[in-house]
């Protein structure tokens, strides 16, 4: 099975047009209180742009440990999740040992596979009629009978918003004989971390959880991510990454994002609560079906007409992302960031449509 996401054409005009609801890259829609954005103002003037970063990042990376409980010896920065992901083929994807990972997953896996010249085997995920499911024991057959040299596993998975059984992740760490990244970049919008479940004193030593603050801090345009791992591996993604790849706007204005934490907590309690309004009127709907999600996004299927589909959310100024799952060549899916309530109520009228888009 394979997926691809492709945007839905939207005019340049509307690009710049406040009224555009997009919900097409799963950011988080609410912006930056007006108190934060004055404090970022105002720390410009204490930014030297004409040095380079602190290489350790010791002050971020302190912030980091003290938000996640994490020991910082153990953190890795990065500019996004995506160099993360980056760092992590270059240090471990050869041509000899393919990798293993889900299908559908996140998109930058298929790419950065295909940049780095690694083959990868998928298991695919099964389509119940209400949900998504993962065979566990055929994923745990092929980490038992074949040499990988990297597992990924996004929780909750893009673009499904199905949560993998933390029990199940234990297994593969047990089992994998390579390093296993377990892809966190939502798991403030499921409400637990498989981070919960670890003693940072005993971190499996192929274990690497990566984090970002572009979905629920929303600061997807600043990027920042960071990795969780044990030593060796630290130490192996240290000798190959940048020594300056955070820029010192992007460490300032951060470490005082980073106190803002009951914002960013009640702000992902309201995008989990229109989520789930907004999946519970979508399948109140004929001809559409939202699946259930722990992320801000929903998967929606539906018994439309594609071309039509696109054209009715171009009239009406909403960007999601066409979504097409190769084991379901028969299928329409579009996936659908959480955005507002008045942009939510907006997407639900072009889905009450129906002699529009039939």
């Amino acid at each position: 099975m394979f997926f691809t996401l492709k945007d839905l054409p939207v005019s340049e005009s509307d690009r710049t047009n406040h009224k555009l609801a997009r919900l097409d890259k799963n950011e988080n829609p609410f912006a930056l209180p007006a108190g934060l954005m004055e404090e970022i103002r105002e720390g410009l003037s204490s930014i030297e742009m004409n040095r380079y970063p602190d290489p350790s990042y010791k002050r971020l990376r302190s912030r980091l440990a003290e938000i996640y409980n994490v020991p910082e010896k153990l953190l890795i920065t990065g500019n996004g999740g995506d160099e993360i992901l980056w760092l992590l083929y270059a240090a471990f994807a050869n041509n000899n040992k393919p990798i293993l990972t889900l299908d559908p997953t996140f998109s930058e896996y298929y790419h950065l596979a295909s940049v780095f010249g690694a083959k990868q085997e998928l298991v695919g995920l099964v389509k119940n009629p209400d949900s998504f499911s993962l065979d566990q024991d055929l994923f745990l057959k092929k980490l038992t009978e074949n040499n990988y040299s990297l597992v990924l596993i996004d929780t909750p998975n893009n673009p499904t918003g199905m949560p993998v059984d933390p029990s199940f992740l234990e297994k593969v760490l047990e089992v994998a004989s390579c390093p296993v990244v377990i892809d966190e970049a939502y798991a403030e919008f499921a409400g637990k971390s498989f981070l919960d479940r670890l003693s940072m004193k005993e971190l499996p030593e192929n274990l690497i959880v990566l984090k970002t603050l572009s979905k629920a801090w929303s600061l997807a345009g600043l990027r920042l991510g960071f990795a969780i791992c044990a030593k060796p591996i630290s130490i192996k993604l240290s000798q190959i990454k940048s020594p300056f790849n955070v820029n010192v706007f992007t460490e300032m204005a951060v470490c005082k994002v980073l106190e803002y934490e009951e914002w960013m907590k009640n702000r992902v309690e309201s995008i989990k609560y229109t989520r789930d309004s907004f999946i519970k009127k979508t399948n109140q709907l004929k001809g559409w079906k939202a699946y259930p999600s722990k992320a801000n996004f929903v998967l929606v299927e539906h018994s439309f007409s594609e071309k039509k589909i696109l054209e009715e959310m171009s009239r009406n100024n909403i960007k999601v992302k066409k979504v097409k799952l190769g084991g379901y060549p028969d299928k329409n899916f579009i996936r659908v960031s959480i955005g507002t309530e008045r942009e939510m109520d907006k997407l639900l009228k072009v889905f009450t449509a129906n002699d529009r888009i039939i």
